[in-house]
């Protein structure tokens, strides 16, 4: 069963943002997935300098990862980033492929 996003009216609406302010699990399994990098198959780096493209290859190896347990997106209940010598400038690329995700 898909994770039930939580966004009360009352609120500001944080999905402009890219996210929901709660999400509730429910159902017997839940999976847990490792962090993920821009390496494909054969541990090449994809993207090289350009941060957009190893965000895409980072979300679609999640998107493999879950595939393999018959789940999608739309079943996770989070997602964190980390940015190797993160700087506000980064923040754009992306958040643009998560948006996509």
């Amino acid at each position: 069963m898909p994770a039930e996003r939580v966004n009360p009216d009352t609120m500001y609406n944080s999905l402009e943002f890219g996210f929901s302010h709660a999400s509730i699990s429910q159902g017997g399994r839940m999976l847990h997935l490792a962090g993920q990098v821009a390496w494909d198959k054969d541990r090449n780096l994809v993207g090289g300098d350009d941060l957009a493209a190893q965000a895409r290859q980072c979300l679609a190896n999640l998107r493999e990862v879950l595939a393999s347990h018959r789940a999608t997106p739309a079943d996770l209940v989070r997602i964190r980033t980390y940015v190797v010598n993160h700087s506000p400038d980064k923040i754009g690329p992306v958040a643009g492929e998560m948006m996509a995700f």
